[in-house]
């Protein structure tokens, strides 16, 4: 898949093959997932639309501390359980990837 040149100038190279890894597992165990074209430079809400029509979202954390969703920026986990009405205790990881396709 071909990127906006623009991303080279906001990521830096080693982060890039470490998330391609992980997508790569996460495809893998969910084939259903199939990319038709990237749309995330344009400020959508969507980083990717798929081929049935749906729109996936991919956000990255490098620091283990702050979540960035779309839209509303980059949270703290106490703001961020805030904002999605979750408990302060949750574990955000196995929540989100639980709820990945809703």
């Amino acid at each position: 898949m071909n990127y906006p040149q623009s991303l080279n100038s906001r990521s830096l190279n080693f982060y890039h093959s470490d998330l391609q890894a992980i997508l790569n597992k996460f495809l893998k165990d969910h084939p259903k997932i199939q990319f038709q074209k990237y749309i995330g430079s344009k400020q959508n809400v969507a980083d990717f639309l798929l081929t049935d029509g749906s729109t996936l979202s991919v956000k990255s954390n490098k620091s283990q501390s702050k979540i960035c969703p779309s839209k509303i920026g980059q949270l703290t986990k106490k703001r961020f359980c805030e904002e999605f009405h979750l408990p302060k205790n949750v574990d955000l990881q196995s929540s989100i990837f639980k709820n990945v396709f809703q």
